[in-house]
């Protein structure tokens, strides 16, 4: 499974197609973000020229994408192995 960050995700919207090609032979079904780099990307195209155009990339993007939740389980885990 990978956890794609906001430059991952924003390069497969633009369509860089290094990426894409990755994607492709790992499995769409291995790939997820979060809801932060969600937030992220939502700012990104808010704040674009072509905004509304934009927004439909990331809402087509977010409906072939798995994304989890942070919760407070998450943070334990995190600081867990951060400390490990």
């Amino acid at each position: 499974m990978y956890l794609l960050d906001t430059n991952h995700c924003s390069a497969i919207i633009l369509g860089e197609l290094n990426i894409i090609r990755h994607i492709i032979e790992v499995g769409e079904n291995n790939i997820s973000t979060c809801v932060i780099v969600q937030g992220e990307l939502r700012y990104m195209m808010e704040k674009s020229q072509r905004k509304d155009v934009n927004l439909g990339h990331l809402t087509e993007f977010l409906e072939d994408i798995r994304i989890y939740l942070v919760t407070e389980e998450t943070a334990i885990i995190y600081g867990e192995l951060k400390a490990a």
